[in-house]
């Protein structure tokens, strides 16, 4: 805020900040880099989480969560009568049989069965008579057949070779020699046993040990047998998955968010400490504190405003890539938020210190001071001859100010482990 009384120096101190960006380029860029990559791995773990959550959510929501076998069909109508199945399928499992070099799964399958096990797709109808049957596509590949709905196949299905009538041809990928043919209730023996599989009502949302209580209370109710029952451990494990809270991506984005903030604030220290004599000129031709925070703040600002978008949009690459068809614009604008409040909020942290430096720096101390001045050694050697070599000389020069050496050893690796965080 300009009071009326102040001169509007804004002008000024947006060129300043300008000019010290593009005479500062390697900084600025490093500055960009360290931000958007804190903002892309963070976008990315919410993002792929949001995405990974949904997908779960889609391939659980039609899945069997228990069943029972050995039934007859009086006993599957009087399960289902009960109504509290909120889908159901039924299943009786014939054997198998050869066929050439092949081998025949042979089985019926209700109709609500297929639906709730999502077995895939049916080109034609359902078999409904005693010699009508449903294959694989891929048997008709594999044995050179038209691939037709309608045609007549010589199959052996447990009593000798019989004409049967393809009504229906399952689209379903298979590379081996074993094929699903699936017959008609009324071409199966009257004594065969029934499988029930069924999800059960109003259990969205439910937690799983109270559903599996739930399940075992109906079943004892109505008189199915423990041996007899079994329950989906997909299913279970899945939606323990998706119940989870997330706590895990919590604490991996603010622990990136510390790395960021460390990783900034040790590029705004040394970038100040370098600037020192051109503060301390600017303190001579009447610059006030608040206006070298000022500077400092627009600078902040804009490599933030750059580097934010960029971060979220790799982000969002990212996670359209890695799991595509599950975007969410409605929780990811929310975690994207989120993003952006805590990646501003640890630069603003990160670079309070050196802004503080900047705007107490005195003109003489600017003057006299150098990248060394703080925290060097003495500045007489009791050591009378020492070999210049090489690696001396930059141990000589590393070690004059310690703390800016610590800095740049400690920026320098935190910055590794954030692109090694990337590239996994």
């Amino acid at each position: 805020m300009t009071w009326p009384f102040e001169n509007d120096t804004s002008a000024v101190e947006k060129k300043l900040a300008s000019r010290s960006i593009k005479a500062d380029k390697r900084r600025s860029v490093f500055v960009i880099l360290t931000i958007t990559l804190a903002v892309c791995l963070m976008g990315s773990l919410c993002f792929l989480y949001s995405a990974q959550q949904m997908k779960t959510l889609d391939g659980i929501l039609g899945q069997y969560q228990a069943g029972c076998d050995g039934l007859t069909r009086e006993e599957v109508a009087r399960l289902v009568d009960t109504g509290r199945f909120e889908k159901w399928g039924c299943t009786i499992e014939v054997g198998t049989a050869r066929h050439k070099d092949g081998v025949l799964q042979i089985s019926y399958v209700s109709p609500e069965m297929i639906d709730l096990m999502g077995y895939g797709r049916i080109t034609g109808t359902y078999p409904q008579g005693e010699n009508e049957l449903c294959v694989e596509r891929a048997f008709f590949r594999y044995f050179g057949l038209p691939e037709e709905v309608g045609q007549t196949v010589v199959l052996d299905l447990d009593g000798g070779e019989r004409s049967y009538t393809v009504t229906g041809i399952l689209e379903t990928e298979n590379i081996s020699r074993i094929f699903t043919v699936w017959i008609s209730e009324t071409a199966v023996e009257s004594e065969s046993p029934y499988e029930l599989r069924f999800r059960f009502a109003g259990s969205q949302g439910m937690e799983p040990a109270q559903l599996r209580a739930d399940m075992e209370q109906f079943f004892a109710e109505m008189g199915i047998p423990e041996d007899r029952t079994f329950y989906s451990s997909s299913y279970f494990g899945m939606v323990d998955l998706y119940l989870g809270n997330g706590m895990e991506v919590y604490v991996a984005a603010l622990l990136i968010a510390v790395v960021c903030a460390i990783v900034i604030y040790n590029i705004f220290y040394i970038s100040v400490m370098g600037k020192m004599r051109e503060y301390g000129r600017l303190k001579v031709l009447g610059t006030t504190p608040r206006q070298l925070k000022r500077v400092v703040k627009r600078e902040r600002r804009f490599l933030t405003a750059i580097a934010i978008p960029l971060g979220l949009i790799c982000a969002a690459g990212i996670a359209l890539i890695a799991v595509p068809g599950y975007w969410s614009w409605g929780d990811n604008i929310r975690s994207a938020v989120v993003v952006s409040l805590l990646t501003y909020g640890t630069v603003l942290i990160a670079t309070r210190k050196p802004m503080a430096m900047a705007g107490k720096v005195s003109a003489i101390e600017a003057i006299r001071t150098t990248a060394y001045s703080q925290q060097q050694g003495p500045s007489v050697s009791r050591q009378l001859h020492r070999r210049l070599t090489m690696p001396r000389l930059a141990w000589m020069n590393f070690s004059r100010n310690r703390k800016k050496a610590f800095v740049t050893t400690l920026s320098l690796g935190l910055t590794g482990i954030l692109l090694l965080c990337v590239s996994a």
